[in-house]
């Protein structure tokens, strides 16, 4: 009878540990959501008085040249609603964040991101999802039609 006792007490802390810790990370994570959603608006005010914005990205191997284009105006305006709108997004994503924007009010530097084709962008080093991106009917959204296409493709969109 000792014997049933004394599994009995070593396992009850084990199953309140167990149980303890999963409520815990219930608890975490819409805090970790609220401090990036805090964090994301403290960046969309930064960014709020943009006049331009550069977007670059480097070439492929043997050439390694720089390539560069200048947004301004409402494309200009577009680009900061939508990364203004984004949400955090803490899934991990296995992507190459191959083009950079850089945020500009005059010649004062407001911030960098760094976009990748499928409506995701890095920004203070958390990662957020395009505000204008809708999940359904392939890649789109803002970031993908005035950053992302220009910069890898040479081209516009359109849109």
């Amino acid at each position: 009878m000792s014997g049933k006792r004394t599994n009995l007490i070593v396992l009850i802390p084990i199953l309140v540990g167990v149980i303890v810790i999963f409520f815990g990370m219930s608890l975490i994570v819409p805090v970790q959501e609220k401090i990036d959603d805090f964090r994301h608006v403290k960046f969309a005010q930064k960014i709020a008085p943009t006049d331009h914005i550069i977007v670059s990205r480097w070439t492929d191997y043997p050439s390694r040249r720089e390539i560069r284009l200048s947004l301004t105006g409402d494309d200009a305006k577009r680009v900061v609603q939508a990364v203004s709108s984004g949400r955090a997004e803490r899934k991990f994503y296995k992507i190459g964040w191959d083009v950079r924007a850089k945020f500009l009010a005059g010649t004062n530097v407001l911030a960098e991101i760094q976009v990748s084709e499928d409506g995701l962008f890095i920004a203070d080093g958390r990662q957020y999802r395009d505000g204008s991106y809708l999940p359904q009917g392939g890649p789109n959204g803002a970031l993908y039609h005035l950053v992302y296409v220009p910069a890898m493709f040479g081209v516009t969109t359109g849109r």
